[in-house]
């Protein structure tokens, strides 16, 4: 009995092991968890211990994410738990970082405000892939008149040591900077600020050529452990307020112009549509007043046979009574009468 109630008591435990681990898993003690897309850095005092990640198609290889599948074991795959240490002594790294969004709507707001910064915040864990807005004033073109241009960037880590570790989560701003003299050299390349307006500037507009093998994302490698993988200009307009005003003016010139011609070409197709409308009423009208004449002629012919005389009188005063000058012509003119030639009957 005895050897029974410890087999019980083991199988129990076994299976309230996982409950219980993933409870503590939550707190960081112990154990932890890893979300899909995240890398967390486990610490033993004040030395890094082991970097975990859990990203889709790729794995660790030292401190680099390269292409390929993590080897995990059964907890690890199954649960997501991951086996941290004993509190005190090892813990998961916990830093800092600073929230930045775009505003969905920036139409008719400053520069200044097309970002909204939120409050820092401690986090655990970094995401493999996020995006980041930025916002670069006075960047000169070609023919160095300047524009202020909102960038949303998407970024994938390449090496997890270095945000981390290295920056203790400080990164975005080192990024910015990279970032934008990188932008500068391309915009450049826009000669005038009308050559800067036609071009593209969504993804894979004139700043896609960042996204490559580029200078930029080699010094985004080595200095921060980031690989920029996209970026759009969202917003822009020209540093120079008589020019931004200027080129207000124009646009609403342009949008009153455009409604205008929209309005002439709305109201000549109501026109047309009228007119068609009206020509289908009268030809529909004509025809149910012919057939309502080839129905009295009939019942006419009907009445008088043996006079066509008659029935050609009959109809004429018909027609005249409808007058429908084009179908008199018919029976008064040189056409044949309707009906067929019979006796007279008195």
């Amino acid at each position: 009995m005895y050897t029974l109630g410890l087999i019980l008591t083991g199988i129990i435990i076994l299976i309230l092991l996982p409950f219980a681990a993933y409870s503590l898993a939550k707190d960081d003690w112990f154990f932890t968890l890893l979300e899909s897309g995240n890398i967390k850095y486990i610490y033993f005092g004040d030395t890094l211990r082991r970097i975990i990640a859990d990203v889709r198609g790729k794995k660790l290889d030292g401190h680099q994410l390269v292409d390929g599948e993590e080897e995990r074991s059964f907890v690890e795959k199954t649960f997501r738990i991951y086996w941290v240490g004993v509190p005190l002594i090892a813990s998961v790294k916990r830093f800092t970082i600073k929230p930045r969004k775009e505003w969905e709507e920036t139409a008719g707001k400053a520069p200044t405000e097309w970002i909204r910064d939120f409050p820092a915040r401690e986090v655990t864990s970094l995401r493999y892939a996020f995006p980041r807005p930025y916002l670069l004033m006075e960047v000169e073109l070609g023919d160095r008149q300047t524009v202020n241009l909102l960038l949303i960037c998407k970024f994938i880590v390449v090496d997890a040591y270095l945000p981390v570790v290295e920056l203790k989560g400080d990164f975005f701003e080192f990024t910015g900077s990279i970032l934008k003299g990188s932008v500068l050299d391309v915009l450049k390349k826009q000669k005038t600020m009308q050559d800067f307006i036609n071009a593209p500037k969504g993804e894979g507009g004139i700043l896609k050529e960042l996204e490559k093998d580029s200078d930029l994302n080699e010094a985004l490698r080595k200095h921060v452990g980031l690989r920029l993988v996209g970026i759009a200009i969202a917003d822009w307009n020209p540093s120079d307020p008589k020019i931004r005003e200027a080129m207000n003016k124009k646009f609403i010139a342009e949008n009153e112009r455009e409604a205008t011609v929209i309005a002439a070409d709305a109201y000549r197709q109501k026109r047309e549509i009228d007119s068609q409308a009206d020509a289908e009423a009268e030809k529909r009208l004509a025809t149910a007043r012919g057939a309502r004449i080839k129905e009295t002629v009939a019942q006419l012919a009907a009445a008088s046979p043996g006079r066509p005389d008659l029935v050609v009188q009959a109809v004429a005063e018909v027609l005249q009574a409808e007058a429908l000058p084009n179908l008199t012509t018919l029976v008064k003119g040189n056409a044949q009468p309707v009906v067929s030639v019979g006796g007279v009957k008195k």
